[in-house]
């Protein structure tokens, strides 16, 4: 028998079609069910949902009507409500909160007074003697705020001790390392720093003549005011005649030291002359200068009382000089 020859009518089975078949198949199949699914469930107007389907449907899709009704109610009693009840019930302040504390403490200590001691000793044992201490022995809160706040300050129990310091706090650059020490800029006195040059006499009584006048002014308002003061005995009366002759005595000593300046001045003078003329200059004697000295001072008294008077004195401190010696032997 001859072999009958079969027709494909179909193509060949590659491993390209077969995939690409069964992964069409495979989509088109998930979608077209899933669409009927939800039709199923969502279409309201399908009358062969089950009751199931009801059910699920009503889960996905909540009651709108009802929403507005119970926002309105919810916005009613939001009316209703006092806004600082509600905080002040929710919300406790501070302060509020250390009097409750305070006054825990309080009925806690009420409680352990009224208590035997040995049965307050086994609730010491029970607790710790820690808690049990912080609780009855409790400080004010506003104490406890004001410790914090503070700076523990370190003295000393006696002053010739060392200063305790904390060694937690580091150290300032400027602190002090002594208790009388200044830290501040100390006083800068220009007649005595070198910085500012050497003094110059002349210059500064020429720059600060004008002190001499407003001393002038002071002697008359002094002189003025011991004028109306007659009494003798007056404490007033006594300062103002120290005060007068405190400037006298300054005014003297002045004029002393003036006059011995213009007499070393002249000297000076002189010598320089006779080196410009070719001539060796004359170095005098610290007596000769005191005599010179005393020539000009007598020369300016010589005009009226004021001669006679410093002879007077004059005199008499030398008879004091001489006396002295014999009373010593």
């Amino acid at each position: 028998m001859k072999e009958e020859t079969l027709q494909r009518t179909f193509p060949k089975k590659t491993i390209t079609n077969n995939n690409s078949k069964s992964k069409s198949k495979k989509g088109k199949g998930w979608r077209k069910d899933r669409q009927k699914y939800v039709g199923s469930i969502f279409d309201e107007n399908d009358d062969t949902c089950n009751n199931d389907e009801t059910k699920m449907k009503s889960k996905h899709q909540p009651n709108i009507a009802q929403e507005p009704i119970r926002h309105s109610l919810d916005e009613k009693e939001v009316e209703f409500t006092d806004p600082r009840k509600s905080i002040h019930s929710t919300m406790n302040s501070p302060v509020e909160e250390h009097e409750e504390a305070d006054l825990d403490n309080m009925g806690f200590r009420a409680e352990i007074a009224e208590i035997p001691l040995g049965k307050a000793k086994q609730l010491q044992e029970r607790l710790g003697k820690k808690l049990f201490d912080k609780a009855f022995f409790v400080e004010d809160s506003s104490s406890d705020l004001n410790r914090k706040s503070s700076h523990k300050s370190f003295a000393r129990e006696n002053p010739k001790r060392p200063r305790e310091v904390s060694s937690k706090i580091p150290v300032s650059k400027f602190r002090n390392v002594f208790e009388n020490e200044k830290l501040e800029k100390p006083a800068i006195d220009p007649r005595f720093d070198s910085r500012y040059g050497e003094f110059n006499d002349y210059i500064y009584h020429s720059n600060y003549s004008f002190l001499d006048e407003i001393r002038q002014r002071e002697k008359k308002i002094l002189m003025k005011e011991l004028k109306n003061t007659r009494e003798e005995g007056d404490v007033n009366r006594d300062r103002l005649k120290e005060a007068l002759r405190k400037m006298k005595n300054q005014e003297k000593t002045q004029a002393d030291v003036n006059r011995r300046k213009e007499v070393i001045r002249e000297i000076r003078h002189e010598n320089n002359e006779r080196m410009c003329q070719g001539l060796p200059p004359i170095f005098k004697t610290r007596a000769q200068i005191r005599e010179l000295i005393w020539r000009r001072k007598y020369d300016e008294l010589k005009g009226g009382k004021k001669l006679e008077k410093y002879l007077r004195r004059k005199t008499k401190k030398q008879d004091k000089r001489s006396v002295l010696p014999m009373n010593q032997q």
